[in-house]
């Protein structure tokens, strides 16, 4: 699977890379897989770095894999497109997203370092 991640329990942080061309399909078996995992939380910040230079999504399935979103209105989330076609589709991904209320506050960026920064620099959630 061109999909890798690992979550921080103890900070909240999933940190996913994408590589490869990802169906719109395969994004969805991985949301599946992620809620099953034991520290996934709707409310985790992602650092999502998407490494392939090539997708071919149309707007149709685009808008399906946001509504099965596991993402909740407390996550913040960091996009990486370092490539001018996946950053334009990142960029459709997260207005969609706002647009119908899924997927908490996606931010995206063209670097790792740049995404970092946001995260660090965003206000930390008090302790429950």
């Amino acid at each position: 699977m061109p999909i890798s991640y690992e979550i921080d329990a103890t900070t909240g942080l999933l940190n996913s890379v994408f590589t490869g061309k990802i169906p719109p399909r395969e994004l969805l078996d991985w949301y599946d897989e992620l809620q099953r995992h034991p520290d996934f939380r709707p409310d985790l910040t992602q650092i999502a770095e998407f490494r392939m230079s090539e997708a071919d999504w149309t707007p149709d399935e685009m808008k399906e894999v946001v509504t099965r979103e596991p993402f909740g209105p407390g996550a913040r989330r960091a996009f990486v497109g370092p490539v001018d076609l996946i950053y334009g589709l990142a960029r459709m991904y997260s207005t969609f997203a706002e647009t119908m209320g899924q997927g908490g506050q996606i931010e995206v960026f063209r670097t790792v370092e740049e995404a970092r920064a946001w995260i660090d620099a965003l206000p930390k959630e008090p302790d429950s």
